[in-house]
């Protein structure tokens, strides 16, 4: 069974860009990502559009839980959700957050928790993004 996030931007700041995440159609939790600065790696949140989304999991990296990893972002390169709270833990990358306010996202260890547990049993996962 496929699962399906759709990541539906909402609020747009200086700071950041916060977002509704659904999983085949089912509200999951809100996301932060850095504002848009034209796709700049670790400036800039991704391009709207579609991506396949995979499993990662490395002992070695900053994240030794398993996370997901975002494929074929065009100029960008490891693209992941991950837990965090504020910009400065994005490094453009995906956080889940329960709660939120203008400039960050509250809970983040649950709500990548609740994310992982709505994956589960997905035999593939696709991203979309809508501005």
């Amino acid at each position: 069974m496929e699962k399906r996030i759709l990541i539906q931007r909402v609020k747009k700041n200086q700071d950041c860009t916060i977002g509704n995440l659904s999983v085949n159609g089912v509200f999951v939790c809100h996301t932060l990502e850095l504002p848009w600065r034209n796709n700049e790696p670790r400036r800039s949140c991704i391009p709207a559009g579609q991506y396949e989304v995979v499993y990662r999991e490395d002992p070695r990296s900053n994240y030794k839980y398993r996370h997901l990893h975002v494929l074929n972002v065009p100029g960008r390169s490891w693209i992941l959700f991950h837990k965090g709270n504020y910009p400065k833990d994005t490094l453009g990358c995906i956080l889940p957050g329960l709660s939120h306010t203008d400039s960050m996202v509250g809970e983040s260890s649950m709500a990548f928790r609740k994310l992982m547990l709505t994956l589960e049993g997905g035999t593939s996962i696709s991203l979309e993004i809508l501005p």
